[in-house]
């Protein structure tokens, strides 16, 4: 009896450790590669979902983690990792050309580009992040536009119908879009489902769209779906980004930017 708690307890840490570290377990695999049946999976990720540690999905599980699954509010975003962002802000500037029409997406990391905006001769911006508008509308050579809707608490970004419906009369040079989670199997996640479908409409109105992505975001899951990395054309993120993460982006056929070592 001992000697099967000691297994049950090694085969739910391995389990635990793939949840951290892919984002996904698929049950097929885990019966595979631990050479146990079916049942005995099903029976583990049950306890890991009991005790609060996953969610079980049709064939798999994904993990339960607080930066996920939860929205993290603006104040705390825009403190963390601040210089990773402004690295990336930096290689994301230098791919907009003067006189650009650009969309910029909501979140700490575009919030970073917007303030070097005004080093450009003269652009228009559209976005639906309440922070960026106010700080852009500063600068006269900066044509500034607001996306309407309903304002999400904490986060300062609008989202709704009436911005939907805009964006479907618009075309933009470049779309900067944020992300919570890039699943292994490149699948592109959002924590709020109030922002997914603004985001989609967002990918629709951009020739190119770009995803400023620092490496934390990668290998996890958020609550639903966005959209697929093969959606993207050009993603931007920092050299901590794991080599699978970079294989990935490879097979998807997506271009990526590492920013600089300072």
């Amino acid at each position: 009896m001992q000697e099967n708690s000691q297994k049950t307890e090694k085969r739910l840490q391995i389990i635990r450790d793939l949840l951290r570290d892919e984002g996904y377990v698929d049950i097929a695999q885990l019966v595979e590669s631990l050479n146990v049946s079916d049942a005995t999976i099903r029976r583990d990720l049950q306890y890991l979902e009991k005790n609060g540690e996953c969610s079980r999905k049709r064939g798999g599980a994904i993990p339960l983690l607080r930066n996920s699954r939860l929205e993290i509010p603006y104040d705390e975003k825009i403190n963390t990792n601040k210089e990773v962002k402004k690295a990336i802000a930096k290689e994301a500037f230098d791919l907009i050309q003067d006189n650009d029409s650009i969309l910029l997406d909501s979140g700490s990391t575009t919030f970073a580009l917007a303030q070097l905006l005004p080093y450009k001769e003269k652009l228009m911006v559209v976005t639906n992040d309440l922070l960026i508008a106010a700080y852009l509308a500063k600068f006269p050579h900066i044509l500034t536009y607001m996306l309407g809707g309903n304002v999400t608490n904490q986060v300062y970004s609008v989202v709704g119908d009436l911005s939907e419906e805009f964006l479907k009369t618009c075309h933009f040079d470049r779309v900067f879009l944020g992300a919570d989670a890039i699943h292994s199997d490149g699948q592109i996640f959002n924590t709020n489902m109030q922002e997914v479908p603004l985001k989609q409409a967002m990918i629709r109105a951009g020739r190119q769209i770009i995803l400023l992505a620092d490496s934390s975001k990668f290998k996890r899951v958020g609550f639903m779906k966005v959209c697929n990395v093969s959606d993207i054309d050009i993603v931007i993120t920092d050299t901590n980004i794991k080599q699978s993460s970079i294989s990935m982006l490879e097979e998807n056929d997506v271009n990526f930017i590492k920013i600089k070592k300072e």
